[in-house]
């Protein structure tokens, strides 16, 4: 896949109890690029990342007719020049690369459930799948500085457990 400076995102607009979708363009790179070349990331923002992935996907299932995100991987997620993490507009043509890497064999079996061989119908339990194998590549992938403590490790543990048994 070629790399590309920008990407269509959701923007997730909240207000009062509903939220609302939007599409922009940012520029940057995919997570899983930019963590291959920032290895080491402070603890703060490694944590902070985490929240917010957690944060974006519950705004989305609020909003109207409860969508779903269905692709929750380090691949479409965008870390923006600015430092902003987004989910990529999967249904905007410009990202029609990204979906088609999203779908190869090699991405698809480290982020659905086992058995599922495919990407099917969108739902709250595979989104909150998808987070939880996203965030063990992140603490896989990266280095946090300073290092994680058995308190912060024991609760995102539980989180991850969480997500992947649900």
């Amino acid at each position: 896949m070629a790399v590309k400076e920008g990407y269509d995102v959701l923007r997730l607009i909240e207000h009062g109890q509903t939220c609302y979708i939007s599409s922009e363009y940012v520029r940057g790179r995919p997570l899983a690029w930019y963590i291959k070349e920032h290895p080491r990331i402070p603890k703060k923002l490694l944590l902070e990342w985490i929240l917010h992935l957690e944060r974006q996907l519950e705004m989305l299932h609020k909003c109207r007719n409860h969508p779903c995100y269905q692709y929750v991987n380090p691949y479409s997620i965008i870390v923006s020049e600015e430092g902003g993490l987004y989910f990529s507009d999967m249904e905007a043509g410009s990202n029609e690369e990204m979906l088609r890497l999203m779908r190869k064999k090699n991405i698809r079996e480290h982020f659905l459930p086992p058995g599922m061989p495919y990407y099917r119908k969108a739902s709250v339990s595979l989104d909150a799948y998808g987070l939880g194998k996203t965030v063990q590549y992140l603490l896989a992938m990266t280095e946090a500085d300073p290092k994680l403590n058995w308190k912060e490790t024991g609760r995102l543990r539980k989180m991850t457990s969480h997500c992947l048994n649900q």
